[in-house]
């Protein structure tokens, strides 16, 4: 069984940034410019893609698209069907909605994707703490 890790301190969660059930800083995206992962980031990252190739992309797909001449190694997040057509798989579109909905606290959300990969065969792990969101909305109150 693959093991995903993700670090709850760089876990960016929670959909909109104003919410209060969201984590992390910045957009949420594969690799956003501070730092912070969603999920199928880490999942990505884990898989041997680099952080240059998942900076500032939204979905596995992006990612994909500048993969086209190499192995697949993101084959549960992305693929390319018999036409050449890059996209997201249902999982990685699943996987999106489970970790960018605001109306869910975070362990509710960490229990869902524990689930969701769980369907893979994949064991999630958390490790870290979240950090506080006073200290977060303080450190970058300009950067949206």
């Amino acid at each position: 069984m693959k093991i995903l890790t993700i670090d709850r301190s760089k876990w960016r969660s929670g959909g909109d940034i104003d919410s209060e059930n969201n984590t992390g800083a910045g957009y949420t995206q594969l690799l956003n410019g501070l730092g912070y992962m969603c999920c199928l980031g880490f999942y990505c990252s884990q898989s041997g893609v680099t952080n240059e190739e998942l900076l500032g992309n939204t979905n596995p797909r992006e990612v994909l698209l500048n993969k086209t001449n190499e192995k697949n190694p993101i084959s549960l997040l992305a693929k390319i069907d018999t036409e050449f057509i890059i996209d997201d798989t249902e999982f990685a579109e699943d996987a999106m909605v489970i970790n960018d909905n605001s109306h869910v606290t975070t362990s509710e959300r960490e229990e869902q994707i524990t689930e969701h990969f769980a369907q893979a065969g994949v064991e999630v792990v958390f490790v870290g703490e979240y950090e506080n969101r006073e200290a977060l909305k303080e450190k970058y109150a300009t950067t949206r």
